[in-house]
C-alpha cells in the first residue's frame, strides 16, 4: 500500500469523473500530460476531447505512478483542465 493519501473530496471527484463519462478509452499513456506540464498555456488550447484525454491520463496514470494526481493538482494542470473543459461545455450550451 502506498503512502500518498488524498483528501476524501478527491476520491469523490474521481468517482464523479468515472461516473460522468469523463474518463475515456484511448492510449492514456500518451505524452499529453508531459506536454501540458511543460506548457500550462497549452491547456487553454485543448479541445473537448483533449481535455478528456488529459483527465484520463492523470486519473489512470495515478494508478501506476502514485502521486501523479497530487502533482497535477499542485502544478495546476488538473484544475486548469477542468476549467478549460467547463469553458468548452458552457460555450456549447450557449450556442
Amino acid at each position: 500500500m502506498g503512502g500518498y493519501i488524498y483528501h476524501p473530496a478527491i476520491s469523490h471527484i474521481k468517482d464523479l469523473l468515472y461516473d460522468g463519462g469523463f474518463i475515456i478509452v484511448y492510449d492514456w499513456n500518451s505524452e499529453i500530460y508531459d506536454l501540458c506540464k511543460k506548457d500550462l498555456d497549452a491547456i487553454g488550447k485543448l479541445s473537448e476531447i483533449g481535455c478528456y484525454k488529459l483527465i484520463t491520463s492523470i486519473i489512470r496514470g495515478n494508478r501506476f505512478n502514485e502521486g501523479l494526481l497530487g502533482d497535477a493538482i499542485q502544478n495546476e494542470i488538473f484544475p486548469k483542465t477542468i476549467e478549460r473543459l467547463l469553458e468548452i461545455i458552457i460555450k456549447k450550451q450557449v450556442m
